[in-house]
């Protein structure tokens, strides 16, 4: 699929990082929020984090990654560092991170 087709219909979330919601994504949690800045984030949390991704990590890793179970293939790893970065709206590079 052609970078295009892969972007029509959808928001870019940071400018010069390839994370996209579709545009219904969008418009949903824009018209759900009511302008409330929290509810905003917690919805496109959703639209850009899977559920596995959230429940299977370590949130920022600022901790020591933990061990679940004792089974180092469910070893927690941090958010992706590119889509937490547009969700806040700065560079991956910042120091903010």
């Amino acid at each position: 699929m052609s970078e295009e087709q892969l972007t029509e219909g959808s928001k870019q979330l940071l400018e010069n990082y390839p994370l996209f919601i579709t545009n219904k994504q969008w418009d949903e949690a824009v018209n759900s929020s009511k302008k409330d800045g929290r509810r905003l984030l917690r919805y496109l949390i959703r639209y850009v984090f899977t559920t596995d991704e959230l429940k299977f990590s370590c949130g920022l890793g600022k901790r020591k990654r933990s061990v679940h179970s004792g089974d180092p293939s469910l070893e927690r790893r941090p958010l992706n560092p590119v889509k937490v970065s547009c969700l806040r709206g700065t560079s991956p590079d910042s120091r903010l991170i």
